[in-house]
């Protein structure tokens, strides 16, 4: 090889290294923006979460309400454990389906959903 063929290969590997360099830093800004848009994203999942919650709890007092204007003789507390019973009887029967519970709690199961017209 010639000098001049050297001196072309060496400015050819210096272009190279210095668009690896180039795209490195690229590299690591993308991966940056990607990591605040992961946060973003929890953060906003979280947002997401908590209007959930909230909706459940303002559905669960509209159901008091209800009750407590069907059954105007009754106390708050016997009314909430009405609808506790009725909310978390409808859970657990769609959530573990009484086939696969023990047959000592499935026939409490199923009485209790059947009750809260699950």
């Amino acid at each position: 090889m010639t000098e001049s063929q050297i001196n072309g290969l060496q400015a050819v590997i210096k272009r190279l290294e210095k668009q690896v360099q180039d795209l490195t830093k690229k590299q690591a800004k993308v991966v940056a923006k990607l990591e605040d848009q992961e946060v973003d994203l929890r953060l906003q999942t979280q947002a997401l979460i908590g209007v959930g919650k909230r909706l459940q709890i303002e559905t669960l007092e509209k159901e008091v309400r209800a009750l407590e204007a069907q059954l105007p003789g009754s106390s708050l507390k016997e009314l909430c454990r009405q609808l506790l019973v009725k909310h978390v009887g409808c859970v657990i029967w769609l959530r573990t389906r009484p086939g696969n519970m023990p047959k000592r709690h499935r026939e409490d199961y199923i009485s209790e959903a059947k009750r809260a017209n699950c």
